[in-house]
């Protein structure tokens, strides 16, 4: 049966005001998007532009979403967003030749080197400082980004490769147990830092005013944690 030209127009208003419901109800996805993004990201990094990027995804995900699916709608928002975001990051970060070597010769370093690695072991084999190894390993991130940027993308995805949904449950929390062993033989501040930002949901800000330390500082902790845990990860079970 086809459908009148006011019971169309009245559906394309329900689904305006649905859009508009779901990008009003979850604007602190962006801020959250942007803030987990930005961490040690260079200072020239506009901040504004990145959350002008995440608003585009969002409002992007509010029209395409189709509740039928069965699919909360943060979980289909979040990757657009991130995407919007990352791409926005690239078109305004320019790499120069000289910086593509660095970074080229750190993957290579770190890629052949057994884990767990530490920032300090690549930056003995490339000859590099360890701020300039931070440095292309955080541009490794912004060109590559991973799937998802809480805590548990420290977990690989499939580490043992599981054969049905159960396993792979059974599988994952076995994983997060680990990861919270492992979080455990983190150097203090680090730990500290790691859990206040990721499991308290604190601002880099509010965390340095905590710990008594710069923002930049924290975000380095940060960073260095998560790079820590996803080593522990990689050596654990040989990825």
């Amino acid at each position: 049966m086809s459908v009148s030209a006011p019971e169309q127009r009245y559906q394309e208003l329900a689904r305006e005001d649905r859009s508009h419901e779901l990008i009003m109800g979850h604007l602190q996805y962006v801020r959250h998007v942007v803030g987990r993004i930005s961490v040690g990201l260079p200072s020239t990094c506009d901040r504004e532009d990145l959350e002008s990027s995440g608003m585009v995804g969002l409002i992007e995900a509010a029209r395409q979403f189709d509740p039928g699916r069965g699919v909360p709608f943060t979980a289909f928002a979040l990757p657009r967003i991130r995407g919007a975001v990352f791409d926005e990051l690239r078109r305004n970060t320019p790499v120069s030749q000289d910086k593509q070597r660095q970074i080229v010769r750190v993957q290579r370093a770190w890629d052949e080197a057994a884990p767990p690695v530490s920032i300090e072991d690549i930056a003995e084999k490339t000859g590099f400082t360890t701020d300039l190894v931070w440095e292309c390993l955080e541009l490794i991130r912004l060109l590559h980004p991973e799937p998802c940027s809480d805590l548990e993308s420290a977990v690989p995805v499939g580490v043992a490769r599981p054969r049905d949904v159960v396993v792979e449950r059974v599988e994952r929390n076995e994983a997060l147990t680990v990861l919270a062993d492992a979080i455990e033989q983190l150097p203090q501040r680090e730990r500290l830092s790691l859990t206040l930002y990721h499991l308290e949901d604190l601002r880099l800000k509010e965390i340095a005013q905590l710990l008594n330390l710069s923002e930049s500082r924290v975000s380095r902790l940060v960073g260095r944690a998560e790079f820590r845990l996803k080593e522990f990860f990689r050596a654990k079970y040989a990825l």
